[in-house]
């Protein structure tokens, strides 16, 4: 804090921000500020502004509209993974127990070092199901190709515990006894299931605007 106060010193500044997840998958403020050190005789001409480039949530559409009546050569360009990232959202809010079996396996295994080692000691060569984070486009999407793919081994595993020692366990015995889960989780990866790594594909550094649009 004091690097940055003495960075900004008298200056004025720019702050940006947007809200993030920390390592504990809790939601924070991602606070970044800059200074404003334009020089006033020349300013910033209105005919040199010409893209903004932001996500595609319906708030940003809207300020790309307003600021292209500011600088009318702007173009407004948004993220394609974004776009992807939507569709995907809008797959999970499809599937509200897919989504509630991966919610409650996250729980049963976070800090629980007696569950993990079960989960060793019966599937080895598997590792351990994965936590996806919703600010992190595509991962839901990587944890249902996971439960597709190891299905009855995790079954397994999640039926040799004890389902009065946590809720979590008891919701996803529930669960998997449900005939159509499995249908689900099927369903989604055969047609969805490939999006999570286009979307790391569009998140590539350098990548080409013709690239971008035969991924998409």
């Amino acid at each position: 804090m004091n690097q940055i106060r003495q960075y900004v010193g008298n200056n004025k500044i720019w702050v940006s921000i947007d809200e993030s997840t920390d390592i504990d998958g809790r939601y924070v403020g991602n606070v970044i500020i800059g200074t404003l050190k334009v020089n006033k005789a020349e300013g910033i001409k209105r005919e040199n502004i010409l893209l903004f480039v932001s996500d595609a949530a319906p708030y940003m559409i809207k300020a790309g509209k307003t600021i292209k009546v500011l600088y009318s050569k702007c173009q407004h360009l948004t993220c394609l993974a974004h776009a992807l990232h939507r569709v995907a959202e809008e797959i999970r809010a499809k599937f509200p127990e897919v989504n509630e079996l991966i919610s409650n396996c996250k729980k049963i295994f976070l800090k629980s070092p007696y569950r993990i080692q079960r989960f060793r000691n019966i599937l080895p060569e598997v590792p351990l199901p994965p936590e996806p984070i919703l600010t992190r486009w595509g991962t839901w999407l990587s944890a249902v190709n996971y439960y597709c793919e190891n299905y009855d081994g995790l079954k397994s595993v999640i039926f040799e515990l004890n389902s009065e020692d946590a809720t979590c366990v008891a919701n996803a015995q529930r669960l998997f006894e449900k005939s159509n889960l499995e249908t689900n989780l099927i369903y989604i990866k055969a047609n969805f299931g490939f999006l999570s790594m286009e979307i790391t594909r569009l998140e590539t550094s350098g990548l080409l605007l013709t690239e971008s649009l035969k991924i998409i």
